[in-house]
């Protein structure tokens, strides 16, 4: 089934391309570089709506329905993708959606209002040193101790761990009942027994601050238990395919960017007293880089449209979007450095970064293996 865009979300696209033009391209190589935060466009996109996606309304978000959510996402990627990755850690659609379905109108409306400003930098953190795709075998604890919670263990690769004000953190409270056993909290990072160390030295993403978290007695109050004790897994299930289309849909806007730098380049550029864009064998590779970037976006926004209308076949399509998406998109770009030839190779031109920051989406909110079983298990019905 195919989705078709309404006049509202097709406006959106241009909004936020005109947004990207202003506000993200003329200072992306600049970002790359430095691996500063962009605490000023974090602010712009906030007040623009392009922060908190799906955060509603009532609490100050744009309220996005799931498929406009994937475009803003797509385009933000598509004018930078270290710069569209630092501004889509805040209000991920994961936290969103546990945040909006679960905690206490009190907790909710302070989280939610204040990611949807910009004042409030937030995340997530699930996946452990040894610990990634096997969620239920994670080892932090979190024990009653009067009327607060006490947490010890660790998290790797926590978005905004470093420069964030609280982390939406998923921990065992019953740690002999494997997946039933996990609880979701709200810890503040300036709270005692809070440490991280920034995970700097790395393949992409420069501005989007990644960290090891060690949380050593760090006490919570009992209020910041996110909905019901030992039910953090299945909140956390619920919501991956919003976050499986909004990783698919950074993927799609990351080799968007790719074409459209690879187009500019092929007309400009010259070989054999003739620009390399009339060779059939460039332009074949460019037909096929389209093509490529055609499919994986109708799919993205099918499973999109899915998952925002809960159809029975919603977290299956989530995750074929997230697999083609991302694994697609890397071969558009690696066709894009092809095509730059020698140039691809160097910092000055943008592929060689689409290159390094897009990789990594492959790999978080389920690696491409973990789609697959997924995907097997429902074609075999074997979940």
């Amino acid at each position: 089934m195919s989705y078709q865009l309404t006049t509202e979300q097709r406006e959106l696209r241009t909004e936020v391309q005109e947004f990207g033009n202003e506000h993200i391209e003329p200072v992306a190589q600049r970002f790359d570089r430095t691996g500063d935060y962009p605490h000023e466009l974090l602010s712009r996109a906030a007040d623009a709506g392009y922060v908190g996606l799906m955060i509603p309304e009532k609490y100050g978000g744009p309220g996005y329905d799931m498929v406009s959510s994937a475009i803003v996402t797509e385009e933000t990627w598509r004018a930078d993708t270290n710069l569209g990755w630092a501004l889509g850690l805040t209000g991920f659609s994961t936290n969103v959606y546990v945040v909006s379905e679960y905690a206490d109108e009190e907790l909710r409306s302070e989280w939610l209002s204040g990611v949807a400003s910009g004042d409030i930098l937030d995340g997530i953190a699930v996946t452990e040193p040894d610990h990634g795709s096997d969620v239920a075998s994670m080892e932090t604890r979190a024990e009653r101790d009067g009327n607060e919670w006490v947490i010890n263990g660790e998290k790797k690769f926590i978005g905004n761990s470093t420069i964030g004000d609280r982390l939406l953190v998923f921990a065992k409270t019953d740690p002999d009942a494997g997946h039933e056993g996990i609880s979701a909290f709200m810890v503040p990072t300036d709270a005692d027994g809070y440490d991280v160390t920034p995970l700097e030295d790395r393949l992409g993403g420069h501005s989007a601050p990644l960290g090891h978290v060690v949380f050593d007695d760090l006490h919570v109050p009992e209020d910041n238990l996110v909905g019901e004790e030992n039910e953090g897994f299945y909140y956390f299930m619920e919501s991956l395919g919003y976050g499986r289309i909004t990783v698919a849909a950074q993927a799609v806007g990351a080799a968007g960017a790719a074409i459209d730098a690879t187009k500019e380049y092929v007309h400009d550029r010259e070989q054999f007293g003739q620009s390399i864009g009339s060779f059939q064998a460039v332009r074949h590779t460019l037909a096929d880089m389209q093509t490529t970037f055609n499919a994986a976006r109708s799919l993205v926004y099918r499973a999109a449209s899915a998952v925002e209308n809960d159809e029975e076949d919603a977290a299956h399509l989530a995750s074929q979007a997230k697999l083609f998406a991302t694994e697609r998109a890397s071969d558009v770009i690696d066709n894009a450095i092809q095509l730059h030839g020698g140039n691809g190779y160097l910092e000055e031109y943008d592929v060689e970064r689409y290159f390094r920051d897009s990789r990594a989406t492959r790999i978080y909110e389920g690696a491409s293996g973990i789609q697959r079983n997924i995907i097997a298990d429902h074609m075999l019905d074997t979940e």
